[in-house]
């Protein structure tokens, strides 16, 4: 929906179907340079695949200038969950998303095209076996690099603190750091 920042009239609404059963959609939302809206949400396909659904809306109209499903088709596995989402300065999009493949919660980080929606990159983390990683955080550097603050655990064990860096290019993993809620942080 676009509001009028003046009087609260509205302008547009589009109507956004969502993950099959779910109460309260995860959905991640950001306004572009130009006003366009940017959305996404999770879109049940089967009882094993919930893929996500990246969106950019037309800031006058409200129509769907791209659409694009993440999805095992370009690099996403088949059950994510949203993290969020948000735009570098040339307008290209860095999606941290939380894969659940099986018993296993891992970190999935990727660069789409501002301009297209099409996949740039796509890249994985995932902890030592056992352990669950739930991202919280994106943030970038002044080249584009890519740093996600996630958290570990293990049943019964207390929880770790990541810090990921992604090349901004070609989304290779620099390096990882882990650490248990100190300041003292050791590499992988």
């Amino acid at each position: 929906i676009k509001l009028d920042g003046v009087d609260g009239s509205e302008h547009w609404r589009q109507y956004m179907p969502f993950a099959e059963g779910a109460t309260e959609p995860e959905l991640a939302i950001r306004a572009a340079v130009d006003g366009d809206a940017l959305v996404a949400m999770p879109v049940r396909r089967s009882d094993t695949e919930v893929n996500v659904q990246l969106a950019r809306y037309d800031s006058d109209s409200g129509n769907v200038i791209w659409a694009t499903e993440l999805s095992e088709a370009n690099g996403f596995a088949g059950y994510v969950d949203v993290a969020t989402f948000l735009l570098d300065d040339a307008g290209d999009i860095v999606i941290v998303l939380r894969e659940r493949p099986g018993d296993d919660s891992r970190v999935r980080v990727g660069r789409l095209d501002g301009d297209s929606g099409q996949v740039l990159w796509s890249r994985q983390y995932d902890s030592p076996v056992g352990q669950d990683d739930y991202p919280r955080s994106v943030d970038l550097d002044q080249i584009g690099n890519v740093f996600v603050a996630a958290s570990s655990d293990r049943v019964g064990e207390e929880m770790t603190i990541l810090v990921l860096k992604f090349d901004s290019l070609t989304g290779s993993i620099l390096w990882a750091r882990r650490g248990l809620h100190t300041n003292a942080m050791r590499a992988d």
